[in-house]
């Protein structure tokens, strides 16, 4: 295969393609080949004075077109839709391909004449030829990502990164009514913005979104008139929001039906994406922001693990999930990690291999997990408390133990205890000791490395607020 660094893999109406930067291949069952270009045809019924009716448009993945002809029974010379004719491929009668000497090709006036002039008929002659033309196919081939869309369903292609024409995205066209992956339209481009390079492009319902890094743009599908009286589709891009956009390649994601991306300062749900507004884009990583390496955003990843209701945020060595149906976040410490996949299991992959998540140890070693809550000022900033009892309410499985600590705003090491479990299905409730000293505010810690499982059902405080001294 051609191509170095990061791939792409793409499913695509029952087909998976691969994008590596300098070619696309298509998955058959077996094995990987690079797709074979649909060779379009760009004119129908041309009569022998050169008229007919314009088709398809030249593929920018190949050099060669088709052209069929109706001829009228007197006529022998018929001219091509394109002066630059380079080659001819065949020449089909009816269906069936003629021998070299039922026609040539007059090159000084790009046209072909037959023997003797053919019957009447409607597209009865059918030639393949190539046109003189630049090669420009790594237009498509060295595009990194892909993103479906086509209005209300996904009827095309979208491709972008080419870092030749990092701000253009490119979309297939349509073959006898169905999607094609193998045929991109010459005109069927746009460039996005003022020239920043595309970073990411999502549909929500019948929209598109396009992302660079400091800005969010819109598309959507319309049909205009073309010269030839036909309708053609066309995806105008307009501006949706000029603050923020997506740092990290490929990374916009759905999660609820709800577009997500990594922007400069943090994950950032997409919300009224068809309207111009800098409202319209929310934070969703205020409570992990200070644990952010913001330097490492654009080459952070997301993955939606939806049976789970967990969206991934992996950067650097941190993996943030944010549990979407709790509206919670807690964070792993892993080796990085450059890509997810999910199948019978959820797996995913780094420089040292590929790993399956599952189990109650971490490669065999024990898993330490551990929660901290926030300073917690309990809504009154400016007073102290104090506490007098703190009650836990959990369940553990019999030698399972967790460890709480408490830790005031002015406190360097932690007060501490650790608790047993004996097992009782129907939980325990435990009376802690608590920090004797008043507090402005107040983090709770609980950690524990046991194999057995222990769920924290509640915990409650009570103590007094009084004014502060």
């Amino acid at each position: 295969m051609d191509g170095e660094g990061q791939v792409v893999f793409f499913p695509y109406h029952s087909k998976l393609y691969l994008l590596t930067g300098e070619s696309i291949y298509c998955y058959d069952g077996t094995g990987f080949s690079t797709i074979e270009p649909y060779i379009p045809l760009i004119m129908i019924c041309t009569p022998p004075d050169g008229s007919g009716t314009v088709y398809e448009e030249i593929n920018l993945l190949t050099r060669k077109v088709r052209q069929r002809f109706s001829p009228d029974g007197v006529g022998r010379k018929f001219p091509a839709a394109v002066e630059n004719v380079d080659a001819i491929d065949w020449v089909k009668f009816y269906g069936v391909i003629q021998r070299d000497d039922f026609y040539w090709f007059d090159f000084d006036n790009s046209s072909f004449e037959f023997a003797g002039a053919p019957n009447a008929g409607v597209d009865s002659i059918e030639i393949q030829y190539q046109i003189a033309a630049e090669d420009v196919s790594d237009r498509i081939k060295k595009c990194r990502f892909a993103s479906a869309f086509g209005g209300s369903s996904d009827t095309r292609v979208f491709l972008y990164g080419n870092p030749d024409s990092p701000a253009v995205r490119y979309h297939s066209g349509i073959v006898d009514g169905k999607p094609a992956f193998n045929y991109f339209p010459e005109t069927a481009f746009s460039l996005v913005g003022t020239g920043e390079p595309i970073t990411a492009i999502c549909r929500h319902y019948d929209r598109q979104l396009i992302f660079t890094a400091g800005s969010a743009y819109y598309s959507y599908l319309e049909y205009m008139t073309g010269s030839e009286g036909r309708l053609i589709a066309a995806f105008p891009v307009l501006p949706m929001n000029e603050e923020r956009g997506c740092v990290a390649y490929g990374q916009a994601i759905l999660v609820k039906n709800t577009p997500v991306t990594i922007a400069e300062d943090g994950l950032f749900q997409w919300i009224s994406t068809n309207i111009r507004d800098e409202r319209n884009a929310e934070n969703l990583s205020d409570p992990i922001d200070q644990a952010l390496q913001k330097e490492l955003l654009d080459q952070a990843i997301l993955f939606n693990r939806k049976e789970k209701s967990e969206l991934y945020l992996c950067v650097g060595e941190n993996l943030f999930v944010y549990n979407y149906r709790l509206k919670l976040f807690y964070r792993y410490r892993v080796p990085s990690i450059l890509g997810f996949c999910q199948g019978d299991r959820l797996y995913f992959y780094n420089d040292a291999g590929i790993f399956a998540v599952g189990g109650n140890t971490d490669d065999g070693q024990r898993i330490h997990a551990v929660w901290k809550s926030k300073l917690m000022d309990f809504s009154h900033k400016t007073k102290l408390k104090k506490l007098f009892a703190t009650t836990l309410i959990a369940k553990g499985e019999i030698g399972s133990e967790l460890q709480l600590s408490f830790r005031s705003e002015n406190d360097t090491e932690a007060f501490t205890k650790r608790v047993h479990f004996s097992g009782k299905s129907e939980g325990e409730r435990i009376e802690l000791p608590t920090p004797k000293r008043r507090f402005g505010a107040l983090e709770i810690s609980v950690e524990t490395d046991s194999e057995e499982s222990v769920h924290v059902l509640s915990l409650f405080f009570r103590g007094r607020i009084t004014d502060a001294e």
